[in-house]
């Protein structure tokens, strides 16, 4: 799949996709995006809901070759804090079956990973698997349309698209207390039936997009303001973590314009040496040492920045909390 896409000669056309569970390549924008990313410089992409069945996809996509070295040298996936990775207690939850867990909406080419996990099971075997879902617009937190997740689901598309694998849909629960936004779990098994009709969820998924997006400027809006209460015009300030929050967070608000940024730091060695809006990234004990406030970029993260910061000696009010 990888070295099919990758061949492609790079063009905005190349970069466009046409939808894999219906095949349309029609359906409005929903929200765009251009910033300047950690290794990467400058990537473009925009999210589309499909006028045919109505799943929302990046269209035109990030280029694989962006992505792969984003994943390759710079993604958080691989950084952990401290003792297990982050999705251990879900990974224990989903053992001794086939499982997929938060890979859908990273795939550029789902129906292939599905078909390989198919031909893995036995008559009547079953796959269990979550991704992100598109419900309950008031629970999602900025940023969430990451350029990493190049899919969107909710039920419906996902009975679609498991429907043409050959994968039957047993039951499709909703979890609002695991993660920082709404997840779906769906658990299917292996069928022999004809797939059914593919069922659109277009006017469901263009009012979760429309009702998101006008969220998710009032959060950045609100961050903004907060920016601006915490830092008198000109004021040097660090920005604590380097990741793809962070770019979007100096895309989105008016900190590079009413600040005096020194630089990014980063626990992640990988992302040190490098530079977002041509900011250095620099060791951590560098930020620490210094006088100046310090932004915390991270959305995620957050609170276990602020514990982290005040165990090393930083004074409380030298922390600016946005979210």
């Amino acid at each position: 799949m990888v070295s099919r896409l990758a061949a492609q000669e790079e063009s905005p056309m190349s970069r466009k996709r046409t939808c894999f569970i219906c095949g349309s390549g029609d359906g409005p924008t929903v929200t765009s995006v251009d910033m300047d990313v950690c290794g990467l410089g400058r990537v473009a992409y925009a999210l589309r809901c499909c006028s045919g069945c109505g799943l929302v996809l990046q269209d035109p996509i990030v280029p694989i070759e962006t992505m792969l070295k984003h994943y390759a040298g710079f993604a958080p996936y691989t950084a952990f804090s401290s003792g297990d990775p982050p999705l251990i207690s879900t990974a224990k939850r989903m053992l001794d079956l086939v499982t997929l867990s938060h890979v859908l909406e990273h795939i550029y080419d789902p129906p292939v990973s599905l078909k390989a996990v198919r031909d893995a099971l036995a008559p009547g075997g079953h796959f269990l698997m979550e991704v992100p879902c598109l419900i309950s617009p008031e629970r999602c937190p900025p940023g969430m349309f990451t350029m990493e997740h190049v899919n969107y689901f909710e039920r419906t598309a996902l009975t679609n698209l498991l429907g043409q694998a050959g994968l039957e849909v047993i039951a499709a629960p909703i979890c609002y207390d695991e993660f920082l936004y709404p997840v779906i779990t769906v658990l299917a098994r292996k069928t022999s039936v004809p797939p059914p009709p593919i069922v659109s969820s277009f006017d469901d998924n263009m009012a979760f997009c429309d009702a998101y997006t006008a969220r998710d400027s009032a959060m950045w809006e609100t961050a903004d303001a907060r920016l601006r209460a915490a830092l008198a015009p000109g004021e040097p300030v660090w920005i604590w973590s380097a990741g793809v929050q962070t770019s979007m967070l100096l895309s989105r608000t008016s900190l590079l314009r009413h600040g005096d940024v020194q630089g990014l730091t980063d626990r992640d060695p990988q992302k040190q040496g490098h530079t977002v809006e041509g900011l250095a990234i620099l060791p951590p004990d560098v930020v620490i040492a210094s006088p100046h406030k310090i932004i915390v970029a991270s959305y995620s993260f957050a609170a276990d920045i602020e514990k982290s910061l005040l165990a090393q000696g930083v004074a409380p009010e030298r922390i600016v909390q946005i979210y």
